[in-house]
C-alpha cells in the first residue's frame, strides 16, 4: 500500500511538473512572440517616420530651387573685350550661360548656339565705330554658322548706371522691353550701360565700364 501511495504520488508530481513546465514555455512563446511583434511594430514606425522625412527634405529642397529661380540672375564683373585690331582672333564674342569669351575662329558647332554677344569697336582708326550685334547677323566675312538671335538696344537710355549697381535679383531685368537696333553708338562718356535679350528670352544689361582703345572691361547682369 505505501509503494502505491509513494508511486502515485510520484506520477502526481512528474504530472504537476510537466504542467508547469509547458506553461512557463507557453509563457516564453508568448513573450517571444510579443517581443517580435513589437520590434516589428518599432521597426514600421522607423521606417514611416523616414519616409515622412525624406518627403519634407524633398520638399523644402523643391521650395529652395524655386526660391532661387524666382530670384536668379548672374553677374559677370570686369570682362574684358578686345578692341578689334586683329579681326578674327580677338576675343569678341561672350556666352552668357558659360561666362566664357571666344575669338571668331574658336567658335565651332558646340560653341556656337551659345553665343550671345558679339562687340565691335573700330575706334582707333574709325573713332565713335563701336556696336554690339546680334550672332546671327554680323558682317559677311564673320558669319557663325549655327548663330542665334539677340537683341541689343545700342543707343536707347532705359537704365542708367546706378539702377544697374542697384540690381539684387532678376525683377529689374525681366519687365524690360528690349528693341532691337541697329545702329552704331557714337562716341561714349563711360561708363554706360546698354541692354539685350538672347534667344532664350533671358533679358540682361551689359554695363560698359572703361574702354583705352585696346581693351574695353564690362560688368554683366542677366536674368536666368
Amino acid at each position: 500500500m505505501i509503494l502505491k501511495k509513494n508511486f502515485l504520488l510520484i506520477c502526481l508530481f512528474i504530472t504537476a511538473f510537466s504542467v508547469i513546465s509547458c506553461s512557463d514555455d507557453n509563457e516564453d512563446v508568448i513573450i517571444e512572440d510579443l517581443t517580435e511583434q513589437t520590434d516589428e511594430e518599432e521597426i514600421v514606425v522607423e521606417e514611416e517616420e523616414a519616409e515622412e522625412e525624406a518627403e519634407e527634405e524633398t520638399e523644402e529642397e523643391v521650395e529652395e530651387e524655386e526660391a532661387e529661380e524666382l530670384s536668379s540672375y548672374v553677374l559677370y564683373e570686369n570682362v574684358e573685350f578686345i578692341v578689334d585690331t586683329d579681326g578674327l582672333d580677338t576675343k569678341r564674342f561672350f556666352s552668357t550661360s558659360t561666362g566664357n569669351l571666344y575669338t571668331y575662329n574658336e567658335i565651332d558647332a558646340e560653341i556656337a548656339p551659345s553665343i550671345d554677344l558679339a562687340w565691335y569697336d573700330m575706334s582707333p582708326s574709325n573713332p565713335g565705330f563701336l556696336f554690339w550685334m546680334s550672332p546671327d547677323d554680323l558682317f559677311i566675312d564673320e558669319q557663325i554658322e549655327g548663330g542665334t538671335t539677340t537683341k541689343m538696344e545700342n543707343t536707347a537710355d532705359q537704365m542708367t548706371v546706378a539702377e544697374f549697381d542697384a540690381i539684387s535679383d532678376e525683377s529689374s531685368l525681366v519687365d524690360l522691353v528690349i528693341e532691337n537696333e541697329d545702329e552704331a553708338m557714337g562716341p561714349q562718356d563711360y561708363p554706360v550701360v546698354v541692354l539685350f535679350e538672347n534667344a532664350a528670352g533671358h533679358k540682361g544689361a551689359i554695363k560698359m565700364k572703361s574702354n583705352d582703345g585696346q581693351i574695353m572691361i564690362v560688368d554683366i547682369k542677366v536674368a536666368r
